[in-house]
């Protein structure tokens, strides 16, 4: 059981890990990779823990892809500040 648990964290970790390489190169600004990071650990951690497998767990993780990509993707600060907080949202009601 704990090995799943420590599973369930590993997409919260990625996403911290995708945030500090992008708050790194200078694409996003450090606090808000911080804040993004912290808004997926505070989403993913708690669910993760509780009930480390299922249905609607995956679909919290693969609603974690369209974030992922805004994070990257847009350059716009403006337009990323826009995208980037309902789609946490959204992975984090899934």
């Amino acid at each position: 059981m704990i090995r799943g648990r420590i599973l369930a964290g590993l997409p919260a970790a990625a996403f911290a890990a995708l945030a500090a390489a992008m708050a790194c190169v200078g694409d996003v600004p450090a606090g808000e990779a911080a804040l993004a990071a912290l808004s997926v650990a505070a989403a993913l951690l708690p669910s993760g823990w509780v009930a480390p497998g299922g249905w609607a767990r995956r679909a919290a993780e693969a609603a974690l892809l369209p974030a992922a990509l805004a994070l990257v993707m847009v350059a716009d600060p403006t337009l990323r500040r826009m995208l980037l907080p309902p789609l946490l949202a959204a992975a984090a009601l899934a």
